[in-house]
């Protein structure tokens, strides 16, 4: 664990969180700032793309289980509309088959809840497009 007074891991990112939990969402998005980044909030794909549209965007971590559309559908859809970083998939299943699956279509890592703070940031530091960005 870092010490309080560390500097910060991700100043400059922009990090996209989407989860129906709005609990969750609360979590992630302080976590992050703290350490730094400009953190969007969207509950569904469709707040997804429009935070996408209204703002840059350099990572997105994504809920799997969500109500209306699954997190690969919601990461298809920010890809469509001109995504091309990193994601990051969050999910409460821990399953080898579907996390095998979750990286073939598209996402970097696959984190499962709750996630340690540090594995989070850590997973987060270890995308190619952040160590560039923050180096």
């Amino acid at each position: 664990m870092k010490p309080i007074n560390a500097s910060p891991a991700f100043g400059g990112i922009s990090i996209l969180c989407v989860d129906n939990h709005i609990d969750s969402l609360e979590i992630l998005r302080v976590t992050l700032q703290l350490e730094g980044a400009n953190v969007l909030t969207a509950t569904s794909a469709r707040e997804a793309l429009f935070s996408l549209k209204q703002s840059g965007v350099d990572v997105v971590l994504c809920d799997l289980r969500m109500p209306d559309e699954n997190g690969v559908e919601t990461l298809h859809k920010l890809r469509a509309a001109g995504f091309e970083g990193p994601a990051i998939a969050l999910t409460a299943i821990r399953n080898a088959e579907v996390e095998a699956e979750v990286l073939k279509q598209g996402f970097a890592a696959y984190l499962t809840k709750p996630v340690e703070i540090d594995e989070l940031v850590a997973a987060i530091a270890d995308l190619p497009k952040v160590q560039r960005k923050v180096s």
